[in-house]
């Protein structure tokens, strides 16, 4: 009779723990590995991990990711742009409500010349 070594759980890496533990209790649940990622890489570091699709990103991963910022004038030329698309926008807006109240009018005026 083989005596089985206790596993110390604290001398196991983050994947170890996922290899032997969790993904065969995961299959034991009836979960396949389509509906599992274990793993998702947004750079060359690991900067998300999952288990049952429950994400996790931490702060100093986070912290690590180069976030390219415009200078001054580059933002202030942006918000120009995005400021006179939105007039546009709201003009385009107007524009509209306009032209669906004449069709309104218009649909009334000839259902009630057909009617009366």
């Amino acid at each position: 009779m083989a005596t089985r070594r206790a596993v110390d759980k604290r001398d196991l890496s983050e994947r170890d723990i996922c290899t032997k533990f969790i993904a065969p209790a995961i299959e034991r649940a009836g979960w396949d590995q389509t509906q599992v990622r274990e793993e998702v890489s947004f750079t060359k570091k690991r900067l998300a991990i999952t288990t049952s699709g429950l994400y996790s990103l931490s702060v100093g991963k986070i912290r690590g990711i180069a976030v390219p910022v415009p200078d001054e004038e580059s933002t202030r030329v942006i918000l120009a742009r995005v400021e006179h698309l939105m007039k546009l926008c709201d003009d385009l807006e107007a524009k509209l409500a306009a032209k669906e109240e004449t069709a309104s009018k218009l649909v009334e005026a000839v259902v009630k010349a057909l009617v009366a």
